[in-house]
């Protein structure tokens, strides 16, 4: 059995995030043709992933990293986030990617990084967490809702 270590990202884990963001990538725009990436894509990516690591008050980057390789084998990445100014409550914690490697899918990785995250934002004394998983993605919404997520809000579009 395969040991894994949770831990802050660091800025030299960069690109393995940025690889990691990219193979999610490829199977969202395998679900639907609204996540085939630009041409500046990953350029992109890799400045908004920099972006975690001067924020550290407010974003995260959690990896998974085997403890016999040191290869990073997933990530999860989130910031806390205002509502509108109407609402009693005032922040919320926002997830943005999560991801692990297909092969090492099953090892409770995702629960991990999940629990990592919560544990931050739990104690930056955030209660609600809010996520968006592609509607066909029928694997990311099982696993969601196995951790408690529930729907909240449904996103609607309109193409001409």
């Amino acid at each position: 059995m395969k040991s894994f270590l949770i831990r802050r990202a660091q800025e030299t884990d960069i690109d393995s995030i940025v690889n990691l963001w990219e193979e999610l990538t490829r199977f969202h725009s395998q679900l639907d043709s609204i996540f085939t990436p630009c041409k500046e894509a990953t350029e992109n990516y890799r400045t908004f992933a920099h972006s975690f690591f001067s924020e550290t008050d407010s974003a995260f980057i959690f990896v998974a990293e085997e403890i016999n390789s040191k290869r990073i084998v997933g990530y999860i990445s989130g910031k806390t986030t205002l509502y509108p100014p109407v609402y009693q409550i005032k922040k919320k914690g926002s997830i943005f990617d999560t991801v692990v490697l297909n092969e090492f899918r099953r090892h409770h990785i995702g629960q991990q990084l999940f629990k990592k995250a919560l544990d931050w934002l739990k104690d930056k004394e955030i209660s609600r967490i809010e996520l968006s998983v592609a509607e066909k993605n029928e694997v990311s919404q099982s696993f969601w809702k196995s951790l408690g997520f529930k729907p909240h809000m449904h996103t609607l579009f309109y193409d001409r």
